[in-house]
């Protein structure tokens, strides 16, 4: 009996560790996101942003979009896949699964067409529930604003970086999805 007592106790202790170390959902990160113009607070922290002018259309086939809470930039809620060409055929590209916002692929020869990995921040709260129901397959377009220099500095310190355009990854400030057609 006692032991069964400490295993109890040990699992009551682990589920309150978990319920108060648990990061916060992303719908309840955006809503309490303050977007201003050059900056988004999050919880007394502001997060530094350029958005450039005009807006920008990524279009492909979701391979994979992945809700993931990062810490050092709570506000980029979700990341996707964005393939058109080769690499929509996983029979000739093989593309790893999204982890913390990176990817990376295979194929037996060079693939023609294109791959992005866009870090995604919801502009508002429709944005958000419409990246809740997207699914891996869908010819979509992502419509919004990318980070001029793709780094988001925190007023704490740190930040995020999205990595290099040239390789396909785009901090996004994404206004609406809507279908692709391909044309």
């Amino acid at each position: 009996m006692p032991s069964q007592i400490k295993l109890l106790i040990v699992f009551a202790i682990t589920g309150l560790v978990w319920l108060f170390m648990k990061p916060p959902s992303g719908v309840s990160i955006q809503k309490k996101m303050v977007i201003q113009d050059a900056s988004i607070a999050y919880k007394g922290v502001d997060y530094l942003v350029d958005w450039q002018a005009e807006t920008v259309e990524h279009s492909g086939d979701v391979h994979e979009l992945k809700a993931e809470y990062n810490k050092y930039a709570p506000i980029n809620t979700h990341h996707v896949v964005l393939t058109s060409g080769d690499y929509s055929d996983p029979e000739k590209v093989d593309i790893a699964p999204l982890c913390k916002g990176h990817t990376s692929w295979r194929a037996k020869a060079q693939p023609t067409g294109s791959m992005k990995v866009l870090h995604l921040i919801p502009a508002n709260e429709k944005v958000f529930k419409q990246l809740k129901k997207v699914k891996s397959g869908q010819s979509l377009t992502f419509m919004g604003q990318e980070e001029q220099d793709n780094q988001i500095p925190s007023s704490k310190g740190g930040g995020f970086s999205g990595g290099s355009k040239d390789y396909g990854h785009y901090i996004f400030f994404v206004h609406e999805i809507k279908p692709y057609s391909g044309e």
